[in-house]
């Protein structure tokens, strides 16, 4: 006969069962929730009106570019995205400290739109920083030439 190990506390929950919090991982949790829907709700705005700033003068003045077109499509895109996936994680994770079900179910979800948000951040964090580099690099050019 197989001897039973022990299980611990994580492995003997099953799904639909309450992952035990305290009082004060609850608080932090729903503190998370806030400013995650802050935060969201913030990109969302900068990015509807940074394209709608950048772009109804040119639509005014008959200009066309459409690389400015494309970069405002881009930039306004991620942020748009970054604050979605902010709201995203919100739900679940507010769900997760406040509802007595499905917590796994909640913090997986959660931890999935916090993971896009934060991969897509680092996107942008490189191509931010090979912009510069470009930009530095063409700077410097003309003085060696």
């Amino acid at each position: 006969m197989a001897e039973a190990r022990p299980t611990t506390t994580y492995e003997a929950l099953d799904e639909d069962r309450r992952i035990p919090f305290s009082a004060a991982d609850e608080r932090a949790i729903t503190g998370l929730t806030v400013w995650c829907r802050i935060v969201g709700v913030i990109n969302i705005i900068i990015a509807l009106g940074t394209a709608t700033l950048t772009l109804l003068p040119m639509i005014r003045a008959g200009i066309f570019s459409l690389l400015v077109v494309l970069i405002v499509v881009l930039r306004d895109g991620a942020l748009l995205l970054l604050g979605l996936f902010l709201l995203q994680a919100a739900k679940p994770l507010r769900k997760m400290a406040t509802t007595d079900v499905a917590d796994k179910q909640y913090l997986v979800a959660g931890t999935m739109a916090l993971t896009k948000y934060f991969n897509l951040t680092g996107v942008l964090m490189v191509l931010t920083v090979a912009l510069l580099a470009l930009t530095l690099f063409g700077m410097l050019l003309p003085k060696f030439m």
